[in-house]
This record gives C-alpha cells, structure tokens and sequence, in this order.
C-alpha cells in the first residue's frame, strides 16, 4: 500500500466477488460469490486460484478466517453459516 499502485486482479466470479478476506498469515485471499455461490482461494504472491467449491444455495455474502488460518467461516443467502477446513 506504500506505492498505490495494483499488485494483482482475480476475476473468475461471475458477476464479480461479493465477499473477500485475508487469511492471517497474508498470503491467501477467500472469495465468495452470489451467482454461482462459490468461493475460491487465492495465492495472492503467485497470483493463481488456488481451489473452489460451491459453498451456499444461493450467494456466498460473507467470509471469515479464523486466528489460526485453516478453517474459514462463510455465510450465505440460504441463512447458512458453514465452517470449512
């Protein structure tokens, strides 16, 4: 954030990202969407997704990791909240 200039872009959700996160140890950045439900990680240094799964029946509206970086929270339009590992 020093330079303000963009580092990278991911931009495989149809109809675009409606929840992002930051995994605690920086390297990895969660995604979630509302048209496809999906979330996909991130490996921001390389740049590349690195999974995806369908996540909610309906969209994926928020997303949390948890302190120790290996599970994450998501939150959906179907009034879910599901933990994955």
């Amino acid at each position: 954030m020093t330079t303000g200039n963009e580092f990278a872009s991911f931009a495989d959700h149809p109809g675009g990202a409606r929840a992002v996160a930051f995994a605690p140890e920086g390297r990895t950045l969660a995604s979630g969407a509302e048209q496809d439900a999906s979330v996909r990680l991130w490996d921001v240094p390389g740049k590349k997704q690195r999974a995806m799964w369908k996540a909610h029946e309906g969209g994926v509206h928020a997303l949390a990791f948890a302190p120790e970086g290996k599970t994450l929270a998501t939150g959906g339009a179907d009034r879910l909240i599901r933990v994955w590992e």
